[in-house]
Parts: structure tokens; sequence; C-alpha cells
């Protein structure tokens, strides 16, 4: 579900992708294999291991691109772009920085996630939120049924 400040970005990268003729893409990121990492480590330390993935995505997006937690391990980002591929490229960084071990405590982490990409057209940014989280959650199944760790266009 979407949360106000979601829907706030949203609507700002929506307002600002039609104003400069640029597609609006969202991109649901989900880390693989989560329900293991918590067997293997506990939850505390999962947690911590998400919360610095959510930093290190956020590092590898423009500013104005925002990387939220929408779920127990699901990610969410809006952004504008001039090509849908540039959507894919987008994905692709975070997913190769997920790839680098993250540290926590003694615990050295190999993380991998699966990205589900939905981008609208330049002349109808979907006015619906949950509609391009709808397009991109099908990319982001379909990622995971061909293997995870991998970034699809929907």
């Amino acid at each position: 579900m979407f949360r106000k400040r979601e829907i706030s970005h949203h609507g700002e990268a929506t307002f600002l992708a039609r104003n400069e003729g640029r597609h609006v893409a969202t991109l649901l990121i989900d880390v693989d294999r989560f329900s293991v990492l918590i067997d293997v480590y506990g939850l505390p330390v999962a947690l911590s291991a998400l919360d610095l993935l959510e930093r290190r995505m956020a590092r590898r997006v423009r500013n104005d691109d925002v990387v939220r937690r929408v779920g127990s391990n699901r990610f969410s980002m809006t952004c504008r772009v001039e090509r849908p591929l540039d959507a894919v490229a987008i994905g692709e960084r975070l997913r190769a920085g997920a790839e680098e071990p993250v540290v926590v405590g003694a615990d050295r982490l190999h993380l991998t996630i699966s990205v589900g990409v939905a981008v609208a057209a330049r002349s109808i940014a979907w006015t619906d939120p949950s509609f391009g989280q709808q397009v991109a959650h099908a990319a982001l199944h379909q990622a995971k049924l061909l293997g995870r760790n991998r970034v699809l266009l929907g």
C-alpha cells in the first residue's frame, strides 16, 4: 500500500515529468530469499541489513529520486527518465550495488535483489500511483520466476 509520502512523491514526479517531457518510472525492489536470511542470521541482523541496503540504494540514485521501504523486504522508487531503458539501467545499478557484501556486526551478508520496472509514456503519466505499482509488481514476479537477481521491464 502507498503511504501519503509515496503518493506525494509520485505526484511530484508525474508533474515534473509532464513539464519536462519525460517518462515516469516505478521500480519495485524485493530482497531475494529474505526469509532464509532471517533463518540464518536472525531478524535483528536481517533488518539491519535492509537498513544498510536502503541507504546504499539511496546513494546510487539521483537526489530527487527516492527509494522507500514499502514492506518487510520490499522497496519502491518513482523517478523521471528520458527513455524506458533508462529506468532499467537504474534498476541494474541498484541490483549491482546490492551484490556488494553488507556487513552487520561480525556478519558479512551477500544479498541479491529482483526489480520490476514499469514506465508510463510521456503523454499519459499515471494519475493513479497504484497502476504503476501493479505493472512493476507483475514484472517483479516474473523476475522471481526466472531465477531472481534480475531486472525486468513490465
